[in-house]
């Protein structure tokens, strides 16, 4: 016979163990964010190295920024970053549009293993390019996400 006192346990032991399942999952979740996103030089790669030196032209116009590193409003330009989403932060030093009709050259493939933004871009590829003309003066790296210069340019 079941008692009042029995089932309570058998309840508060399922809840004890959702609560280890529930911690579990959300430490899981939070490593992938916290995961440092580093990117790896893959342009000599066989399956990448075909990119490297290509040109492409824009099809739109698209906002270029000057960012920040970490987000860091006291730290100074770390590089910049193409793409067609205006946005707005305190990693955000720099905002300018790319005309339609730019020239994008790439110059290096760059991959990551990051499980947060191979989500987000589902291949973790970016390229750093060359702008012509030049809109700023690129001494920091200029990075685009493969499916931005896949959707929003044309191969020259």
């Amino acid at each position: 016979m079941i008692t009042y006192f029995s089932m309570n346990l058998t309840i508060k032991k399922y809840l004890k163990w959702s609560y280890v399942v529930i911690l579990a999952t959300f430490g899981f979740g939070m490593s992938l964010i916290l995961e440092p996103v580093n990117y790896y030089d893959v342009s000599s790669n066989p399956e990448y190295s075909n990119f490297v030196n290509t040109e492409y032209k824009t099809t739109e116009d698209l906002y270029i920024y000057g960012i920040r590193e970490d987000g860091n409003a006291a730290k100074p330009l770390h590089n910049y970053n193409i793409t067609n989403v205006n946005f707005s932060g305190p990693e955000v030093l720099s905002k300018d549009i790319l005309k339609n009709g730019i020239l994008l050259k790439i110059k290096k493939v760059e991959k990551t293993t990051n499980l947060i933004i191979k989500w987000q871009n589902l291949s973790g590829v970016q390229y750093v390019v060359d702008i012509d003309p030049p809109y700023i003066n690129n001494q920091k790296p200029i990075y685009i996400d493969s499916d931005k210069i896949n959707t929003y340019t044309t191969k020259k």
